[in-house]
């Protein structure tokens, strides 16, 4: 029997095409799955019972969501009551979850409920990146015309 026709051969092609046909309907499912309402930054922000920068120092799973623990780096947006937690679904995919970790930065567009979730405006921050003086400086403008 040649390489070519080996049944091996045959049973990799099958996984493969398995692995491929999988990854691109999870990708599909993600897209599909989560879709917000696209809403401008400024309409978020005033929407929003909180706005700000800040850091996660705790998580812990709360039976569909995780819980988080923070510190506030800076914020723009005052709550009337205080914010001592906020909650997201558990990191999967299409869940529109914004992956809540400890030691990780995020800005906080927080609703009456606590939730953080991406259709908040809220996301995980690289401080490295060339625009996030700019979402600052932005978050900071609509803050001061409250």
């Amino acid at each position: 029997m040649s390489a070519r026709s080996s049944p091996t051969r045959g049973f990799t092609g099958a996984i493969h095409a398995l692995v491929v046909g999988v990854g691109i309907s999870l990708v599909a499912g993600n897209a599909a799955a989560c879709s917000c309402r696209e809403k401008s930054r400024e309409v978020l922000f005033r929407s929003a019972e909180a706005v700000f920068f800040a850091r996660v120092t705790e998580t812990r799973l709360v039976d569909t969501h995780v819980e988080a623990r923070f510190e506030v780096i800076e914020s723009f947006k005052q709550g009337r009551r205080k914010i001592d937690t906020v909650i997201d679904p558990v990191c999967a995919i299409g869940n529109c979850s914004i992956c809540l970790i400890a030691g990780h930065d995020y800005i906080f567009f927080v609703n009456d409920r606590g939730y953080v979730g991406m259709c908040t405006g809220s996301s995980g921050v690289n401080q490295n990146s060339r625009e996030f003086p700019k979402v600052l400086d932005e978050l900071r403008g609509y803050g001061a015309r409250r």
